[in-house]
């Protein structure tokens, strides 16, 4: 039903990789007593390792990030602070 463009596909596949393989801690946080910082189903938290893969592929792509009433229309590299 639904198609991505080339670029769009990488950055899916590549969360569905990060999803897939941070599944088995969200599920130990929330066995945990007090675990319930991970209840949000619709939360990925990305480690760093996945930025290595993940953010030249932000670069490459149209995207837009939204967190809470913050958006940003554009992933900018920069060494500044």
């Amino acid at each position: 039903v639904h198609v991505f463009k080339p670029e769009d596909r990488a950055i899916v596949d590549k969360l569905i990789v990060v999803a897939r393989s941070e599944a088995a801690y969200r599920d130990a946080f929330r066995a945990a007593p007090g675990g319930t910082a991970f209840a949000m189903d619709r939360l990925l938290i990305l480690p760093p390792l996945a930025w290595e893969d993940l953010l030249p592929l932000f670069a490459r792509a149209n995207v837009r990030f939204e967190y809470g009433m913050r958006t940003a229309d554009a992933v900018v590299v920069t060494e500044e602070p």
